[in-house]
């Protein structure tokens, strides 16, 4: 009787215990996956003394959009890059993509927002110190945003993301 009865309470609780991490993964699950991303990059190379472009592809999906990086209210939060370079490398700036002018679905009639959808390309530049050391370099970034429907829009939200530059020495050359 003993042996039937722990059994039956180990099976009710290995079921809560699946349950409920089953629950909790899915909202972790959903948590990490939002309706932004930040494509892999390629890694960069640059040489001493120069600059090389980097690329970052946004992509939005479908149904939703999220503001420009000038949006038209003080009201709404930007979409922000920010990046953290060794100090072998420096940024020298950064070109977002303009908005698409759109009607928004929650102000009066007429009201415009300056929106992104679909995939964005944010573009930016590196370069090299002439002294730097030679090697591959990680760079940690991270996108800024705020996600909207045509119902509601969700808090603001942060995608950290990384890519490799690589300093190499300059060809030589050719006499």
């Amino acid at each position: 009787m003993i042996s039937k009865f722990r059994f039956f309470a180990f099976s009710v609780l290995t079921a809560l215990s699946l349950s409920l991490c089953t629950a909790m993964w899915a909202q972790g699950f959903s948590a990490i996956e939002g309706p932004v991303s930040v494509l892999p990059l390629d890694p960069v190379t640059v040489t001493l003394g120069h600059e090389a472009p980097i690329a970052i592809t946004v992509r939005i999906q479908n149904g939703y959009h999220i503001n420009s990086n000038k949006p038209l209210s003080t009201a709404l939060k930007p979409t922000q890059l920010h990046v953290s370079l060794p100090e072998t490398l420096i940024l020298l700036g950064t070109q977002y993509p303009t908005g698409k002018m759109t009607d928004s679905p929650f102000e009066p009639p007429g009201e415009k927002l300056s929106l992104y959808s679909g995939d964005v390309t944010i573009k930016t530049m590196v370069r090299a110190r002439s002294k730097s050391m030679l090697g591959g370099y990680t760079v940690h970034a991270e996108l800024q945003y705020q996600a909207c429907d045509n119902r509601a829009c969700y808090p603001p939200k942060t995608v950290p993301f990384e890519f490799m530059v690589n300093v190499a020495r300059p060809p030589r050359e050719k006499k």
